[in-house]
């Protein structure tokens, strides 16, 4: 899929649990984990455009070291090493892809609880990978789009939010608009005044159906 929703299309099916998907331009390599399984997978780039992509390595992680209940939930590959977490663990672990999953390693500190997303900061691997890499939108090119900036086939394209429209680069409000008026806020008082119906302990609330309910009603 494009950045902005274009050619969209399944790449890979039959997944269980996928998740933690990162590309490797060091390896031409996709990656990602099967959570619930404790498996990373890696996919040759190259064959992202075939009909059947083939996998080229499937890291059994969980297969080696009998885990209870995983959940890898994400990871980063820099050289030859694989970073990932799992969610029953409070820590970041390693492995080297030359040697296999064993052993597997601890990188960092147990400091962890239920973590998310992994990200790479390398100075070398983006100066060598990412910043080549052609981006019109970038921070430092001539980008004059006033909200939304899409990279497609290298060229600037523009888009708004609901209630704008493209004039140009820039967005305006669809002023007296009625097929996309601009988004309307009403804020909420900051406070308002309920009466308990006579021997009831609850009262429906206007704003989002909260119930109130008063412990000390005799």
């Amino acid at each position: 899929m494009r950045a902005d929703g274009s050619e969209k299309r399944a790449v890979l099916t039959r997944l269980n649990w996928p998740y933690g998907v990162f590309i490797s331009y060091e390896r031409n390599s996709l990656f990602f984990t099967e959570a619930r399984m404790g498996e990373i997978l890696e996919y040759s780039l190259d064959s992202m455009n075939q009909s059947s992509p083939q996998h080229v390595n499937v890291f059994a992680v969980n297969s080696n070291l009998a885990r209870s209940r995983p959940f890898f939930i994400s990871m980063v590959v820099l050289g030859d090493m694989v970073y990932f977490y799992d969610l029953a663990k409070h820590y970041v672990e390693q492995f080297n892809l030359t040697m296999g999953v064993t052993p597997t390693t601890q990188f960092g500190p147990t400091i962890f609880f239920k973590g998310r997303e992994m990200m790479l900061y390398n100075r070398d691997y983006y100066n060598r990978y990412i910043g080549p890499l052609s981006n019109p939108c970038g921070r430092n090119t001539s980008n004059a789009c006033s909200e939304f900036c899409f990279n497609i086939n290298n060229q600037t394209v523009c888009n708004c939010q609901d209630g704008s429209s493209l004039l140009g680069s820039v967005c305006v409000d669809n002023v007296g608009r009625t097929d996309n008026p601009p988004r309307t806020v009403e804020p909420c008082p900051v406070d308002t005044e309920i009466q308990l119906p006579l021997c009831e302990s609850t009262v429906p609330f206007s704003w989002n159906q909260i119930s109130w309910v008063d412990d000390y009603t005799r």
